[in-house]
């Protein structure tokens, strides 16, 4: 086959296979959990890294902490809870605690915007937003149930 034919298939092929993912895996089902964020509640703290709108966020702010995240989403803590009806969170710890090793996750559906701590081997290494923004006020107390947040973290009045 020459070269041609042979990309001409490949292109094809990689169409027909994006219609179909996009009519069967994704359309009204992604769209459906997007609407229902109380899909997420009672789910480990992985499954919020896996909605649709928080992926990209995600692989856009770890950053060299990739590895470090990973490894925090995957470990034991509370299961996602949804706070003001917007935003869903929970947070995760390995055996050494959240202080030295943990993540803080919170996405708010409504504005598909991250909400992230994370600590490794004892020292603050990621923050989204960063330093100086301001969170929201329904994080507060999910946060402090985090216990390992930076002293400086601002809410904004409730």
């Amino acid at each position: 086959m020459t070269p041609a034919p042979a990309l001409r298939r490949l292109l094809f092929l990689s169409l027909f296979l994006s219609l179909f993912l996009s009519l069967f895996c994704g359309g009204p089902a992604v769209a459906a959990l997007d609407e229902a964020p109380g899909f997420y509640v009672g789910r480990p703290i992985l499954a919020l890294a896996g909605h649709p709108d928080a992926v990209a966020l995600l692989r856009q702010v770890s950053g060299g902490q990739q590895r470090a995240l990973a490894a925090a989403l995957r470990a034991p803590g509370p299961p996602i809870a949804l706070a003001d009806g917007r935003y869903l969170f929970a947070h995760a710890c390995l055996a050494t605690g959240c202080a030295m090793d943990g993540v803080f996750f919170g996405f708010d559906v409504t504005a598909s915007r991250l909400y992230l701590l994370l600590n490794r081997d004892g020292t603050h290494v990621l923050q989204v937003p960063p330093r100086g923004a301001i969170w929201p006020a329904a994080l507060a107390d999910p946060v402090a149930a985090f216990g390992a947040a930076p002293r400086r973290l601002t809410f904004e009045a409730p």
